[in-house]
């Protein structure tokens, strides 16, 4: 009965605020995408075992999965229409932000979220035109526009004496921050975790200097972060105490230039280290192998867009990067890889009556694998009524894609804990989709029928003969997906809900496999939901909730089904003062649902957070 209950209230509740001021664009198809898309952020931005990252603001969001050990701002691996962490891409603004030694890394962004815009996700057609070496989908962060003087200042305490701080603070340099604003982020948390060994100690900082005019903007960004914590099983299924150590440095530049009304050129490049020293038994450090690695990327981003008279628009695009891995233990394939990817794209309106034609092809390409070539298309028929305030569209779209294993999947021994093989070819995706979209000023949806073919995917299997904790393998997998979106504003509620339904066929080959970690560990259904209700001035609600039905994996010790809550009670004590407590109980129902097969959850927490702003 009382399952049943929480169920209902999943059912009941929703999936996400919005930025309820975005102006109404007189292109719908733009509107669309934007609204529908932002419309799945989580109510509870602020995380509850640790200070805010970029990914806090994706655990709930329908479209990604996130598959986390300890909990996501520690190490959670990025899922997107049951991809793989490695199907998945990072983007700021329009470059990729990755790690070439593994996916588990993608989301190491040493970034403060305040500097950052709500994040879209992106699949499909929009994924072909703007991901790098990602065939699922990405994830694309805009950095915000600070144009005046901010303060804030956010203090945590919780059970399992969690202790969280953060400082957050814009200047404008120039009168009013017209041409020029800094800001700095400085962050920092530790806990005992919500079980044994499952310690953390964070520590973040970064800055940025903002500079604009009237046709021209630049960011210069520079972020730190320090990272440890625990967890028993973190990557092997063998109840061992586990331990990450990771260090990563990002500096990166972003520029945007208006060359005239109609076309605009846009360039980015980053320097990236991450450090990781992963300890197998924290009690017996360097067993069996040390497992430290240094991974160094350097990437460079160029497009250029232009509109015609006509509204027709063209554009190019390329992308390099390079980089170098120093380990201990990856040293069975190449240590250096560069990357190069070109595309092409234009977009045509009213190539029929309404109707939208937008087509693009790349050339991916580096230099341990074959170059290969991907087209991908779109038709939009736009539906909107001439005379209403409503506006629809339906789609169909074709792409395909390519992209190539990280380090530790090439560069690992065929023996050990993580079994890798340096046979790893070049993996290609195609993606067939047909989707409606509809919007009115309060309210939107969206309904997306997909089938996405992945071919050489690579997959970390399981088998229980074997003295190896996994195994890197190819495999051939058919993805059938339903995803619905539907969002609902009043005056004093926001109320969202989303549904996923995932079916998978896959094919190993002559590989004995047992179980995956990865590529089969999905949810067949999935109802993903989160509620903001103010009350007044002074009190308000948030509540974030998900119900799945999760495919069988022999590994997985806990029920195939869960139900996840997090929910925060927030107060204005003094109406003067932009100052507030939050109450928050992230896994409300204290469930023991494991994400990642063989890894423990993490439990149920309370916290107390102040957060004051000048």
């Amino acid at each position: 009965m009382f399952s049943f209950w929480r169920t209902t209230i999943v059912c009941l509740a929703t999936i996400g605020m919005t930025d309820l001021s975005l102006a109404q664009n007189s292109d719908p198809i733009q509107t669309l995408d934007t609204y529908i898309i932002r419309a799945g952020t989580v109510a509870n931005e602020t995380p509850l075992p640790t200070y805010a990252t970029p990914v806090s603001q994706l655990s709930f969001a329908p479209q990604v999965d996130i598959q986390s050990r300890n909990f996501g701002e520690a190490q959670g691996d990025i899922s997107i229409r049951g991809g793989t962490f490695e199907n998945t891409g990072l983007m700021l603004e329009k470059i990729a932000v990755f790690d070439p030694q593994t996916g588990h890394y993608l989301a190491e962004v040493p970034v403060d979220p305040n500097m950052l815009a709500l994040p879209t996700i992106v699949t499909g057609y929009e994924n072909q035109m703007l991901s790098f070496n990602a065939n699922a989908g990405s994830i694309q962060y805009q950095w915000n526009r600070v144009s005046t003087a901010q303060r804030q200042l956010t203090l945590s305490l919780g059970e399992n004496n969690l202790n969280t701080q953060s400082f957050y603070m814009a200047q404008p340099i120039d009168k009013e921050g017209k041409k020029a604003t800094f800001d700095i982020g400085i962050s920092r948390s530790e806990s005992n975790g919500t079980v044994e060994f499952g310690d953390h100690d964070f520590k973040r900082y970064s800055g940025r200097l903002q500079l604009r005019n009237e046709y021209s903007r630049l960011n210069l960004v520079a972020g730190y972060q320090d990272k440890f914590f625990g967890w028993p099983n973190m990557y092997t299924p063998y109840n061992v105490q586990e331990t990450e150590d990771i260090q990563t440095l990002l500096l990166l530049a972003d520029y945007e230039l208006e060359l005239t009304p109609q076309s605009t050129l846009n360039l980015a490049s980053y320097y990236r280290v991450n450090w990781d020293d992963y300890e197998f038994d924290r009690d017996r450090p360097g067993i069996y192998n040390p497992y430290e690695h240094k991974t160094t990327v350097t990437g460079f981003h160029g497009s250029w867009e232009t509109r015609r008279p006509s509204d027709t628009i063209y554009g190019v695009s390329a992308d390099v990067f390079l980089d170098s891995i120093e380990s201990t233990t990856l040293t069975h394939s190449f240590q250096s890889r560069s990357y190069g990817q070109l595309k092409a794209y234009s977009s045509v309106p009213n190539v029929f009556e309404r109707v939208q034609l937008d087509a693009s092809l790349s050339l991916f390409d580096t230099n341990r694998n074959e170059a290969t070539i991907n087209p991908s298309l779109k038709l939009t028929r736009d539906l909107s009524s001439l005379n209403s305030s409503t506006s629809a569209l339906a789609y169909f779209s074709y792409t395909s894609g390519s992209q190539v294993s990280g380090y530790t999947a090439i560069g690992s021994s065929r023996s050990g804990l993580f079994a890798g093989n340096p046979d790893l070819d070049t993996e290609r995706s195609h993606n067939l989709e047909l989707g409606y979209q509809w919007q009115s000023e309060v309210a939107s949806a969206k309904v997306a029928l997909f089938y996405r073919m992945d071919r050489d995917l690579t997959d970390w299997t399981f088998q229980f003969d074997s003295t190896n904790a996994r195994t890197a393998n190819p495999v051939d997998i058919d993805t059938l997906g339903v995803e619905f979106l539907a969002h609902r504003q009043w005056k004093q509620t926001i109320l969202s809900v989303g549904y996923t339904y995932l079916q998978k066929a896959e094919d190993y080959g002559l590989a004995k496999v047992d179980a995956s970690f990865y590529a089969l560990n999905f949810a067949k259904h999935r109802i993903t939901s989160s509620l903001i209700q103010k009350f007044s001035s002074m009190f308000e609600l948030r509540l974030d909730m998900e119900y799945r039905i999760q495919e069988y994996n022999p590994l997985r010790r806990s029920e195939d089904t869960a139900t996840l809550a997090y929910l925060s009670v927030i107060v204005h004590p003094i109406e003067e003062l932009n100052w507030d407590l939050r109450f928050s109980v992230e896994n409300l129902f204290d469930s023991e649902f494991e994400e990642i097969p063989a890894v423990p959850a993490s439990r149920r927490q309370f916290a107390i957070q102040s957060t004051w702003r000048w």
